[in-house]
Order: structure tokens, then C-alpha cells, then sequence
């Protein structure tokens, strides 16, 4: 199945997110002023972002959740850096080959593997994301292992204690993800159930590849989950900056930039 772009209301709701985290504070009708479009779409738009966690309505007004502590949505960041994700992602593709086993977590450049992936089947994809599970069913070739437990509706994936017992029963050859930030040689996240969960499928796999665009090396979370020397593999972008592509060059055995 290919890929399917964004639509218009994933970008909508985007823009929602960027005006909201800019302005901290606005008030609906300003919202739906700037964007062009009715404050009752707008109210729809604010509701789902709502049930991310993202951002907060109190009398007729959006304030922006606090980012050090939540993870921008699946839906969200779907619609981000969506040619670097794809470049990076079809720069893994060839590190893969028929037989293996691949985990992969809520990662959104892990989406950007479909559909190339199933042209490598026979494949066993085994992850704790719904969204990349339902690509996986989409391709008759791909045999499919879910990681279930609590599910977060903002990252559409299931973490917490069942998750990382699970875990704990398979030995995948190769995991593959993202992550929110990388700092000081070390990946991180906002959200301590979803570090652990991607700390632990890492340490699982006997081969890592981490899929990272430069807007990671720009941010900071919370929690810590794997330091880069413990990555076989990084691909990011040329258009890094120098000092950080460095840095990965010195803690990682093997750097491949799109």
C-alpha cells in the first residue's frame, strides 16, 4: 500500500499547534482569524488536540501544554519534516534484508519505511504502534507482532509494565526508531513510560539504527533512554550541524547522512 500524504485537516491542525505554541496564550476567534477558516473548525481542530494532551481550552481561550513534558501527537508529527523522514528512512531500507525480524516503536519516520518494506518480505515486523501495525497488515507479505499494554491515544502506541514485559520475550535481529531529542550523546524523551519502552526494544535487537533529522539535535526531554554508543547505526541529515555531526562520528561506529 503507498503511503498516504497528509490531508489537509492533519495540516490544519498542525498550524493550530504552531500558533498556539507561539503565542502560549489565543483566543479562539484570533485562531480561527489567522487561519483563515470558521471557529467552529477551529473548536473540532483545538478538541483533538485536546485528547493529545498538547494544548489546553478554558473560556473561549487555546493555551499551549507545556513541551518540555508532553510529546508532540502521532497525527502531529506525521505532518513534520516530511522529505527529510522519507529521505532518511529510504536510506535504512537497504540496510534490511528478507528474514529478519524489525522492531520499531511509535516512531513516525519508521512510517516512511511503508511500503518499500514489504518489497524485502518475507519480513516479522514486531512493534508497540498502532499505527504502524495497521501498515503492516496492509501488506500481505509482512508477518506482524503487536506489543500490547496501556495505550497512549497521543503517540497511537502502548506502553508501561506489559509493554516492556513483552519485550522481554523477543530478540529481534534489528530495531529501528526515532527519538525527541539527542543531547549530549544521549537519546531522550518527554515521556517516562514511552523511554522506557524505546530504551528496552533497543537494548532487544541485536543490530540498532536510529533515524534521526536535524531538528532532533535542536531539542531537549526529560528522560534519557540509550546513549549514542550503544547505536550501531545513525542516518540523519548532510545539513546537520557540523559540531554534532562530529560528535556522532566519535561515539558511533557507522554515520550515513542523506
Amino acid at each position: 500500500m503507498e503511503q498516504q500524504p497528509a490531508t489537509s485537516r492533519d495540516v490544519r491542525i498542525h498550524d493550530v499547534l504552531q500558533v498556539v505554541t507561539r503565542e502560549g496564550t489565543i483566543a479562539v476567534k484570533e485562531l480561527a482569524d489567522e487561519l483563515g477558516v470558521s471557529p467552529m473548525t477551529v473548536y473540532r481542530d483545538v478538541a483533538a488536540l485536546e485528547t493529545s494532551g498538547l494544548i489546553q481550552r478554558s473560556h473561549g481561550r487555546v493555551t499551549a501544554a507545556p513541551f518540555s513534558m508532553a510529546e508532540a501527537s502521532s497525527l502531529m508529527r506525521m505532518g513534520t519534516e516530511l522529505d527529510a523522514k522519507q529521505r532518511i528512512a529510504d536510506a535504512a531500507l537497504p540496510l534490511l534484508a528478507p528474514g529478519l525480524t524489525i522492531a520499531m516503536d511509535d516512531s513516525t519516520t519508521c512510517r516512511h519505511l511503508f511500503p518499500g518494506l514489504g518489497e524485502l518480505a518475507p519480513l516479522t515486523v514486531v512493534t508497540n504502534a498502532r499505527f504502524i501495525a495497521d501498515a503492516v497488515r496492509d501488506s500481505a507479505e509482512l508477518e506482524l507482532i503487536t506489543l500490547g499494554g496501556s495505550y497512549l491515544r497521543w503517540a497511537d502506541a502502548y506502553a508501561g509494565p506489559m509493554t516492556e514485559a513483552m519485550i522481554d520475550q523477543v530478540s529481534p535481529d534489528v530495531c529501528i526508531m526515532s527519538t525527541t531529542a539527542v543531547t549530549g550523546g544521549v537519546c531522550s524523551h518527554p515521556d517516562e513510560a514511552m523511554a522506557a519502552v524505546k530504551g528496552r526494544l533497543m537494548r532487544a535487537a541485536r543490530q540498532r539504527i536510529l533515524l534521526v533529522d536535524r531538528t532532533k539535535f535542536s531539542r531537549n526531554a526529560l528522560h534519557r533512554f540509550l546513549p549514542l554508543s550503544e547505536v550501531d547505526v545513525v542516518i540523519t541529515e548532510k545539513s546537520l550541524d557540523p559540531a554534532h555531526l562530529a560528535t556522532l562520528r566519535d561515539q558511533v561506529e557507522r554515520v550515513i547522512t542523506v
